[in-house]
């Protein structure tokens, strides 16, 4: 069984070592190397899964503008604050682009 989440995103500790785009997730001691140019908050684990990312817009222009324009000079955010804003604007970008949400389970 299999489904696609409606939004993810990753903490800050673990940003390199898990794919936006298939979620493959690695151990600490391997980080991808391969990321969004724009607002380099968005890493993946192949030149193949971040083609088909762009190719499907998952990682929209909208969502990397606002990634790279977030933060607040002087202000100090907890990681928590950090995930929680970003699984925000990931949800309002999936919105945007017209994805419906999962139906709630039975």
């Amino acid at each position: 069984l299999y489904a696609e989440p409606y939004a993810a995103t990753t903490e800050q500790r673990t940003l390199r070592s898990v794919c936006r785009r298939c979620l493959l997730n690695v151990n600490a001691q391997k980080r991808f190397t391969i990321f969004c140019a724009g607002c380099k908050e968005v890493y993946y684990c192949s030149e193949a899964c971040k083609h088909e990312a762009e190719a499907n817009d998952d990682h929209t222009s909208l969502e990397c503008k606002v990634l790279s324009g977030w933060h607040v000079p002087g202000k100090q955010y907890t990681s928590h604050e950090v995930n929680e804003m970003k699984l925000v604007i990931a949800s309002i970008c999936q919105h945007r682009k017209g994805r419906q949400a999962p139906p709630p389970p039975i």
